[in-house]
């Protein structure tokens, strides 16, 4: 183990980052935003303050267009790419930067698209404050690294932090959205930096980043597969055993079940469906667990 932070400032900086950052994260397909307004304190660091306005603005955006209100949710736009843009100035952290200076031109680009009430669309501005959300905890993360020296750990930090910002954004589009090429973007991403990390010669930290990069991999090779790597699950398996021996059956039955034999593999095939994403699910957050873990161990 190397260079370790003091254990008292560390824990006053994350009970202050977790007052700054105490973000909800979308659980459901049914988004719920926050449409309380944003009182922030005087002494916060201003990257912080108008990233959470973006944010804020953001889920009023959300509302709005789900109530068809197409103006409102233009203004609401407008003021959140405008706090995206102020924040570019002050951000510390490059990464930072990139990213929220490509969250306002997308959101930009996207004000012209605003003619029909599409699932779509509120996706759309759905992943705009999730990522708002992942900006925020980003730049707040900053002041973790922060308290590091210049030295290998630092770059280490450097990189997982950026590797966990993209991370965070997968989460949107593979249990909300459930947008395979944006998800499988945004794994790409998270890959990319965990690469650079692993590049960076601490064995013990190498081989815990090496291995988290291979069950990141898998999650993004089940997006491209036709049949999906978790059918190897045994409860999985046994679903697909009897959908193929009712779909056996059905060809055979007399007209009169063939209604009851539809139903039940309609069932089957849902239950199936709702399992294979808990799976991934499950396999996600171990993931996310396991960057914390190597992020708090620096």
């Amino acid at each position: 183990m190397f260079q370790r932070k003091n254990k008292t400032s560390f824990i006053l900086l994350m009970m202050f980052i977790g007052i700054v950052v105490s973000l909800q994260v979308p659980a459901s397909d049914e988004v719920k935003m926050s449409s309380q307004s944003t009182h922030t304190a005087a002494d916060q660091i201003s990257v912080e303050s108008t990233l959470a306005l973006a944010r804020e603005k953001l889920g009023y955006a959300f509302d709005a267009y789900r109530e068809g209100d197409i103006e409102r949710t233009k203004k609401h736009l407008d003021t959140a790419s405008g706090s995206l843009l102020k924040a570019l100035d002050n951000s510390k952290s490059e990464k930072t930067r990139d990213e929220t200076s490509k969250l306002a031109t997308e959101i930009e680009d996207f004000k012209t698209r605003l003619n029909q009430l599409t699932k779509e669309e509120e996706n759309s501005i759905a992943r705009f404050w999730h990522r708002a959300t992942s900006l925020i905890k980003r730049e707040a993360e900053q002041l973790i690294q922060d308290y590091v020296d210049l030295s290998t750990s630092e770059k280490i930090l450097k990189h997982l932090l950026d590797a966990k910002m993209h991370f965070y954004n997968a989460e949107h589009d593979l249990f909300i959205s459930h947008d395979a090429e944006d998800a499988g973007i945004e794994l790409t991403r998270t890959l990319e930096y965990l690469t650079d990390a692993s590049q960076i010669h601490v064995p013990e930290v190498q081989r815990k980043i090496i291995l988290l990069s291979q069950n990141i991999q898998s999650l993004k090779d089940n997006l491209s597969t036709t049949k999906e790597i978790w059918s190897n699950d045994s409860v999985i398996q046994a679903l697909d055993k009897a959908l193929d021996n009712l779909t056996e059956v059905d060809i055979n039955i007399a007209p009169s079940y063939k209604l009851r034999i539809e139903t039940i593999k309609a069932d089957i095939q849902t239950l199936r469906v709702n399992l294979a994403r808990e799976n991934i699910k499950n396999r996600y957050d171990s993931a996310m667990t396991t960057l914390r873990n190597i992020i708090n161990e620096l």
